[in-house]
């Protein structure tokens, strides 16, 4: 077991494999459906919005303050793959880069 402070690379991670533009909604928001590919950490994290357990919502964290907040539309367990939503007013650059994931309990915004 790790000992000292967790970092970034000690949290479960979603590598990014395909970015669909939604519809325009009348705030200016567009809907973006992000799938990819995610660590089996994440089991735990889908199988509790699955069962609506807790917060629907977390934190992707990416770049340098860059950060989505999407919530779980659905997911493979078999083959790790899962499809997130999130509304944004532009498209998220993330298209194959690895998010890392934190709980929406954390102020990601100070990570």
């Amino acid at each position: 077991m790790k000992s000292g402070p967790k970092t970034l690379v000690d949290f479960p991670k979603f590598v990014v494999t395909e970015v669909r533009a939604g519809a325009l909604a009348n705030d200016g928001y567009r809907s973006f459906e992000i799938e990819g590919t995610y660590d089996p950490a994440f089991d735990p994290v889908f199988e509790d919005i699955a069962a609506d357990k807790g917060p629907q919502w977390f934190w992707l964290l990416f770049g340098k303050r860059g950060y989505l907040t999407p919530m779980l539309k659905s997911f493979d367990k078999g083959t790790k793959t899962a499809v997130l939503v999130c509304h944004e007013k532009e498209e998220p650059k993330v298209l194959g880069l690895e998010l890392v994931h934190l709980s929406p309990y954390w102020q990601a915004f100070n990570v």
